[in-house]
């Protein structure tokens, strides 16, 4: 993301299979920490990255996950289930 590859291919898709649902509340709020940390002061994380990286996630980003899957209610609650 960081690299700027989703900001410059806007209609690039990526599907993550076979890892569960748990990894993704893990990393959209590590890349939103992470971003809201460097945007200020490292120009190329404000260029590469326009927007919070939750949006690119609901723009470009899908994941396969199980129904039985105990965390998924939380997870939907929190970033929904239009990507899952």
């Amino acid at each position: 993301m960081f690299s700027g590859i989703l900001e410059r291919h806007p209609n690039l898709r990526f599907v993550f299979l076979e890892a569960g649902c748990t990894w993704v509340l893990y990393w959209l709020f590590r890349l939103e920490e992470e971003w809201e940390r460097y945007r200020v002061s490292v120009p190329s994380a404000a260029e590469n990255v326009r927007m919070p990286p939750i949006d690119y996630w609901r723009r470009q980003c899908w994941s396969g996950v199980e129904v039985e899957e105990w965390p998924l209610r939380a997870v939907i609650d929190l970033v929904g289930d239009e990507n899952l």
